[in-house]
């Protein structure tokens, strides 16, 4: 528990009912994503065949090599259909979460929210995935958004056909699987398990690629994703 009393943590997390919960989740979601993403990289890069020590693991840039966005057509808040080139030009904060989530999104969106003061001046915008496309409407985001102090200027929301969604988690090797121990209950009454996934802030380049990863759960990991942002932005003017 030291670790997570040295840090700086959203109000939210004082509440012990949804403290514990995050700690679940982020357990399971450090193993199934982080772990498979960059565990066996790692280990690789460090290990030889006998287990001894050999050359140093490859700088982080060169992992992100194998992070691609493929092309894609979502729908953001207000109806317009986005696609890839959507991101080229600008520099965005990326991440995926939805509008129901009870457990690690309310923090995510509370560090985003306030990221938006870190980047007035500048060009960089931030955008956010749903992996709920079926419920997660434009007609709900726009809602989500409007109720939370959501500055749809500067942060994209959006959705789209499952397929879509689920192309560009592969390309990023994240993933998603339902946590059928939380329910939650949606507003018409019915219900559906909570979603696991990655709580990654992908810092994506004016050329679509991605130039840096940061953690969504802490304050220090969202204000170094919006710092890298803007230093990435001023490379080719927009502000920094």
């Amino acid at each position: 528990m030291s670790q997570w009393d040295q840090r700086e943590r959203s109000p939210l997390l004082s509440d012990p009912g949804v403290r514990a919960r995050l700690i679940a989740w982020a357990l399971a979601a450090v193993i199934f994503v982080s772990g498979a993403v960059y565990g066996t990289a790692l280990l690789l890069s460090r290990l030889g065949p006998s287990g001894a020590a050999t050359t140093p693991p490859a700088p982080v840039d060169e992992a992100l090599k194998s992070l691609v966005i493929p092309e894609f057509t979502l729908i953001d808040q207000d109806g317009r259909r986005l696609g890839r080139d959507w991101l080229r030009g600008r520099v965005t904060v990326l991440a995926f979460s939805f509008t129901n989530c009870p457990t690690a999104c309310p923090v995510m969106h509370a560090h985003l929210i306030r990221m938006q003061g870190l980047l007035t001046g500048s060009t960089v915008r931030i955008g956010t995935i749903s992996v709920d496309p079926e419920n997660d409407t434009p007609e709900a985001l726009r809602a989500y958004a409007a109720s939370k102090g959501i500055d749809t200027a500067r942060w994209t929301m959006l959705t789209g056909d499952r397929a879509e969604v689920t192309n560009i988690l592969a390309g990023l090797r994240v993933a998603t699987t339902e946590d059928p121990s939380i329910t939650i209950t949606l507003k018409d009454g019915r219900t559906m398990a909570n979603i696991l996934h990655s709580t990654r802030l992908f810092v994506i380049g004016p050329d679509a690629s991605v130039v840096a990863l940061e953690d969504g759960l802490t304050w220090a990991g969202a204000e170094s994703a919006a710092r890298k942002a803007r230093a990435a932005q001023g490379l080719i003017g927009g502000g920094r």
